[in-house]
């Protein structure tokens, strides 16, 4: 019985147009998101236009969270127009006499990686709104939305004679609420994505005339990214139900407030790391078209 090789098995199961299709679903619920989460926090005396990146001597020019949406905003818009390339050309190789795939283990991965490396990153950002004494550790590969200068800056963070205004710690209830709702917006995407790339889960799951080629590592791959967008989703749940708890005791005055609000640091850690995962299980599907 003879091996069937990848791109033959690519070829039957239009594996390169379901794998970019699962890269744009993402990409488009990120950039709905982050277009959501300008609209709420991007107004006149706005607290997220405040740098968030200081030192005891100065602050580290446009490090606000207005600052870092936009540029996150410009990196996933230019991660969509390279699925979008991909897609087409993926298109046009189905009638092409000569298969390849190089397209998608270049140009369009290298936009893919450093997407998801700046979302990494820009999910960092949101530490500073609830943590008092813990500066996050920014990934320096892909210095668009957090620079090598900002990331190599160790902040000065709240204290009791120094109070950023883009603490949540000092917000009123109006400015927390705005918060809540920007959590909200950072996190319900991932439900869209599980819906839109089920489908293909299951195409490639639930068919045994694979499960003994070397499509099998493909298929494993796709259903732990849809595993990670699970992840994702009970984070995103759970940091805001922790919000919810926490906004609670700061309208009541609590002093249980800072031990609360690390378990919003850790749901966003978490919610970080499944990220980081997500984009080395995508890393193991392009090693699997290069074999």
């Amino acid at each position: 019985m003879s091996t069937v090789s990848l791109p033959q098995i690519f070829n039957i199961v239009d594996g390169p147009e379901d794998y970019i299709n699962v890269n744009i679903a993402i990409g488009q619920c990120i950039a709905t998101s982050l277009d959501k989460i300008n609209s709420v926090i991007n107004y006149t005396d706005s607290p997220f236009l405040a740098n968030m990146i200081t030192t005891s001597d100065a602050e580290t020019d446009e490090t606000s969270l207005v600052e870092f949406t936009s540029r996150m905003e410009t990196v996933t818009g230019t991660f969509l127009t390279a699925c979008n390339v991909a897609i087409q050309t993926t298109r046009a190789q189905k009638t092409s006499e000569t298969q390849s795939y190089t397209y998608l283990t270049t140009t369009f991965h290298d936009a893919q990686t450093i997407f998801f490396n700046e979302y990494e990153n820009y999910l960092k950002v949101y530490t500073f709104l609830f943590t008092t004494n813990t500066a996050p550790t920014f990934d320096t590969n892909a210095p668009t939305v957090v620079t090598n200068t900002m990331a190599g800056v160790t902040p000065q963070m709240n204290s009791s004679t120094y109070r950023p205004v883009y603490s949540t710690q000092w917000m009123l209830l109006g400015q927390l609420r705005i918060v809540n709702r920007a959590l909200q917006y950072l996190t319900s995407c991932y439900q869209t994505v599980t819906v839109l790339i089920a489908p293909t889960d299951a195409k490639y799951n639930s068919n045994s005339t694979y499960s003994s080629s070397v499509i099998a590592s493909i298929t494993s791959a796709f259903s732990t990214v849809i595993g990670q967008v699970t992840t994702i989703t009970t984070e995103g749940s759970n940091l805001l139900d922790s919000f919810e708890d926490w906004e609670y005791l700061a309208r009541e005055g609590s002093v249980d407030i800072e031990a609360d609000q690390s378990a919003i640091i850790t749901a966003l850690s978490t919610f970080d790391t499944a990220i980081g995962t997500l984009q080395t299980n995508i890393d193991t599907l392009n090693t699997a078209l290069e074999a």
